[in-house]
């Protein structure tokens, strides 16, 4: 199969490309801001070719040829055509969300599907998230910083169980079908601070500082039968299993965000 994957050179999308080139599929990764060193590994497979172009440009893909914020500060879904972000950047989620939905009906034949996932985790992710950020953080001896006081929470979902996901839903979802994956335990936010801190051996390494203007409580788990039932899908890894390996990979590559936390 032959798969186009915009972003491919991003944290999730450098996890899918490992996984669908693994398979022998073509992948054609358009990336115009990658990370190139997420790249490094596959730079020398045969099936894959780089176009490091910015997918706005409207020439480009001729020549070539999502998440849970989206509902808001809920614990459950019991509509999941009800959609209320909370802040600018939830809302544009939930934007490209409609827009898709949209080429759904004016291309009844165009298959579209729609992932929403909770917060996902694992190496190669950029350190605007709290699990690579205080993890950097720990590593060169900082404070994690904490708004509020840290009860906050958030399910984390392992990047190789959400790339299986979305490798799943291209070769075999339904037509229209929105899925969801999550994780159904949720952490608050000091809780995972100190689960890092732990592993590192750290003491007195947690700030608390003033809290946003507007911060959500906590993210909903989703109901993933649709998922389960029509692709096999289910979580492997839980925080306490992925979170040594991607501790250690920043260990191993502190220097890419050393800079940016000074």
């Amino acid at each position: 199969m032959r798969i186009l994957i915009t972003g491919g050179g991003g944290f999730v999308g450098s996890h899918l490309v490992d996984l669908l080139s693994e398979e022998g599929h073509e992948i054609l990764i358009l990336d115009f801001i990658s990370n190139h060193k997420n790249l490094d590994h596959l730079i020398k497979r045969k099936n894959i070719t780089h176009y490091f172009a910015d997918i706005s440009e409207p020439d480009i893909l001729p020549k070539l040829i999502q998440k849970d914020e989206v509902y808001g500060s809920v614990e459950t879904i019991d509509d999941v055509h009800s959609l209320n972000p909370t802040n600018p950047y939830s809302a544009s989620k939930a934007a490209a969300d409609m827009i898709a939905n949209s080429f759904k009906h004016m291309y009844p034949n165009l298959h579209i599907n729609t992932l929403r996932s909770n917060n996902i985790a694992g190496p190669r992710q950029y350190i605007r998230n709290i699990i690579p950020r205080f993890s950097c953080l720990g590593i060169l001896g900082k404070k994690m910083t904490l708004h509020g006081d840290g009860s906050s929470r958030r399910r984390y979902l392992w990047v190789k169980d959400a790339a299986l996901a979305i490798s799943l839903i291209i070769k075999g979802g339904k037509p229209g079908k929105i899925y969801h994956t999550s994780h159904p335990e949720s952490y608050s936010n000091l809780e995972v601070a100190n689960k890092i801190g732990s592993y590192l051996g750290l003491k007195d390494f947690v700030e608390l500082v003033d809290d946003r203007v507007y911060n959500d409580t906590t993210y909903p788990a989703f109901d993933q039968l649709d998922i389960k039932t029509d692709l096999g899908w289910e979580v492997t890894k839980d925080i306490d299993d992925f979170l040594p390996e991607t501790i250690d990979w920043y260990k191993k590559n502190i220097n890419l965000f050393k800079e940016y936390l000074t």
